[in-house]
């Protein structure tokens, strides 16, 4: 054991960097249920491992949202969470009722939920990453997965808009 009053000196070369980080590194995430308006966590504590509160669609044209984002620019936007499995996305022009929804979703992703995420990304400078959800392990057609629905839908309704 080294005694408490020893003092050892150390020296930084700091005349050239050891390593460099991706400038998006301090990064920004809004949860999936919080942009369907799914179930998000609320102040009370609850164990449990999903959201209990039913929020209102995540608005992304907030100016004080905006203004506040566009100081951590460049990023990324990382939209996900545990509800992305539950997410059926419907791009389509008149989306799919909540109370429709096949066995195995709870919430819809829409096309025009999409287009305000890359909508706030691209006018921030923000790059968009989504959970990556083939459609949900129970939403299947002949025992295989049925991708119409998942996140990758979302992925072609952007690459639409460019």
């Amino acid at each position: 054991m080294v005694p408490a009053d020893t003092t050892a000196e150390l020296t930084i070369d700091v005349s050239a960097p050891v390593a460099t980080i991706d400038e998006r590194y301090l990064s920004v995430a809004v949860d999936t249920a919080q942009v369907v308006g799914g179930l998000f966590w609320s102040a009370e504590p609850v164990a449990q491992l999903i959201g209990q509160e039913r929020q209102p669609v995540y608005d992304f044209t907030r100016p004080r949202l905006r203004a506040l984002a566009a100081e951590l620019a460049p990023a990324f936007l990382r939209i996900g969470g545990s509800d992305a499995d539950r997410v059926l996305c419907d791009m389509s022009e008149n989306p799919i009722a909540e109370d429709d929804l096949p066995e195995g979703f709870e919430f819809v992703l829409t096309a025009d939920q999409v287009d305000g995420v890359f909508e706030f990304s691209q006018a921030l400078g923000f790059d968009v990453m989504f959970t990556l959800s083939a459609g949900s392990r129970r939403a299947r057609r002949g025992g295989r997965l049925d991708a119409r629905h998942g996140t990758a839908a979302a992925r072609v309704r952007f690459e639409q808009r460019v």
